[in-house]
């Protein structure tokens, strides 16, 4: 089956380690849409942050899927396609828990972080995704409305930890997934990279098999499960590499365009 569609998760995939698409990878992204085959960033990334790499790209006029699946939004309008927040009272537990356990946590209301104070892993965050958080005091007190995703930051070696506690506490009412691996992000069951993408292709008149997805960490897993043909960058999980179709040699930034190349361009 030819491919029309081909989803991009960004951090570790499109994006080399200075968070920079690379010529290369520009290259076969644009010769792939000359060629008539749609390009979507599927991101845990808010919308602010990735939508300057969907106009550097060129990625217009279509549907940029953020957070995971929780907020997908046309761009450049900005319109929105789906929302799906975490339920009020699900967020307000796993709050608790970064409260009593101490857990470095943020928030995202209207495509805005919210964090309680500014510190040094806010900084860090702020800079690779280009954007400014809003320091609002304890989140417990400051949540009034259900978030888009929250996300816990800490030491890589306490997250599958901290995961199964949310487990434990939440069960299936949560997605939780690890884009980073100091970072878990907790979104709303629905909202993942796969449901999002299989909803993107069935707009297009799209069947799995016409979808290719690119990913590096856990939480393109989903995507990795759904789509037709999947490619792992080189760096990827082990877990990841074992669910893709390909796995690309190349080195950061330039594993994007192997892949193109591969199903797309050489086929």
């Amino acid at each position: 089956m030819s491919i029309g569609l081909v989803a991009l998760d960004l951090d570790g995939t499109l994006l080399d380690t200075q968070n920079r698409v690379t010529p290369r990878t520009a290259a076969a992204v644009a010769a792939a849409a000359a060629r008539g085959v749609r390009v979507a960033i599927v991101t845990g990334r808010m919308y602010v942050s990735a939508a300057a790499y969907a106009a550097q790209l060129n990625l217009t006029d279509q549907p940029l899927v953020a957070y995971n699946g929780g907020l997908v939004m046309e761009f450049p309008s900005g319109r929105i396609v789906s929302h799906t927040p975490v339920p009020l009272a699900l967020a307000r537990s796993v709050l608790e828990l970064c409260q009593a356990r101490g857990y470095y946590v943020q928030g995202y209301w209207d495509d805005t972080c919210y964090v309680e104070q500014v510190t040094e892993r806010t900084e860090r965050y702020c800079q690779n995704a280009g954007i400014e958080a809003v320091a609002v005091g304890p989140l417990l007190d400051f949540l009034q409305e259900p978030p888009t995703k929250l996300l816990i930051y800490e030491p890589e070696e306490r997250i599958p930890g901290i995961e199964a506690e949310l487990r434990a506490l939440l069960g299936d009412r949560v997605n939780t997934a690890a884009s980073f691996p100091y970072f878990l992000e907790i979104t709303h069951p629905d909202a993942t990279k796969g449901k999002a993408l299989a909803a993107l292709a069935a707009s297009y008149g799209l069947n799995r098999e016409n979808v290719l997805a690119c990913g590096d960490a856990m939480n393109d897993l989903s995507m990795f499960q759904w789509a037709g043909q999947s490619g792992a960058m080189a760096h990827a999980r082990p877990e990841l590499k074992a669910a893709a179709t390909f796995v690309a040699s190349a080195p950061p930034g330039d594993g994007v365009a192997e892949v193109i190349e591969r199903f797309i361009l050489q086929a």
